[in-house]
């Protein structure tokens, strides 16, 4: 189905619902919290073989989604998963974690599921346009994984979500030791040889 005839209920923009469409297309392995609109779309967008599992905190959010997939004949199987039982999800490497579900748990959820997000999937956020979404929600992944980011991207395409990419953990290097730049070459203070433009000249870059 295209982006145009996207069908959906709930509290998602159309340039939200592209980005979350977008994302669904190529991915195998989908995990959200919070089912509503993005649920619909991501069962509309994904994949015959895509696995999606929804978490959610209340049941009724659970089967009002059901009743809806159905009513707009979505037939993606979709895995539904009360917030209390996270930690019974066995799966991992999944492609998107989309957080979208209850305020005070949002980022409680990220940091409990960065793990299952596989290196070189994204992790997106809804609401960011709001400040505190960005304080709390995109920034409790960067402080807690900083090592395993390579790129965050605020309000993709003029939408309200925010996407982190995941990439292989890094090692910290003193750069310095591992570039084996002496004193002089770092502070400016310090005197240097006579022939420093030379050995600059030789430095690879």
């Amino acid at each position: 189905m295209s982006n145009t005839s996207l069908r959906y209920i709930g509290d998602v923009s159309q340039a939200d619902a592209k980005i979350i469409s977008e994302y669904a297309k190529n991915s195998n392995k989908i995990l959200e919290f919070g089912c509503g609109a993005s649920t619909q779309i991501l069962a509309q967008s994904c994949k015959k073989d895509t696995l999606i599992i929804s978490v959610d905190t209340e049941i009724k959010w659970i089967n009002s989604t059901r009743k809806l997939l159905t009513e707009l004949d979505i037939h993606h199987p979709v895995k539904f998963v009360e917030y209390a039982k996270l930690t019974s999800i066995q799966e991992d490497n999944f492609d998107i974690i989309f957080n979208d579900g209850l305020n005070h748990k949002r980022k409680d959820f990220g940091i409990h599921t960065w793990n299952k997000l596989k290196v070189g999937g994204t992790y997106l956020t809804h609401d960011t346009r709001r400040q505190n979404d960005v304080n709390r929600n995109v920034n409790g992944i960067i402080e807690n994984y900083f090592m395993e980011i390579g790129e965050v991207k605020i309000n993709v395409n003029n939408s309200n979500i925010t996407s982190i990419t995941k990439t292989a953990k890094k090692v910290y290097e003193n750069w310095n030791g591992v570039e084996k730049r002496q004193g002089w070459m770092i502070n400016p203070h310090m005197p240097k040889p006579k022939n420093w433009k030379e050995i600059l000249d030789k430095l690879p870059v």
